[in-house]
């Protein structure tokens, strides 16, 4: 795993697979760090985001009601 001194921001076109973003999770302030797997537009500005937890290997899905054009993610790393 490489971690870069300073965070990246990228937006969901720019985003590759292997990439480890930082994001809250569940509760407010509940700050982690996944592995970035690919990301989805759907009609209603609703925004796919599949991605594993580092060190694991099932992938897990979000979704949100965010246009994919105004997504951005804070990348860390690389996996």
């Amino acid at each position: 795993m490489i971690r870069y001194d300073k965070p990246i921001i990228k937006t969901a076109a720019e985003m590759k697979p292997g990439d480890i973003f930082r994001t809250e999770y569940g509760n407010y302030g509940n700050w982690c760090e996944f592995v970035f797997e690919s990301c989805n537009a759907h009609l209603f500005d609703m925004t796919e985001t599949h991605f594993h937890r580092k060190w694991h290997t099932q992938s897990e899905t979000c979704y949100s009601m965010t246009d994919i054009n105004r997504v951005t993610y804070t990348v860390v790393g690389r996996e």
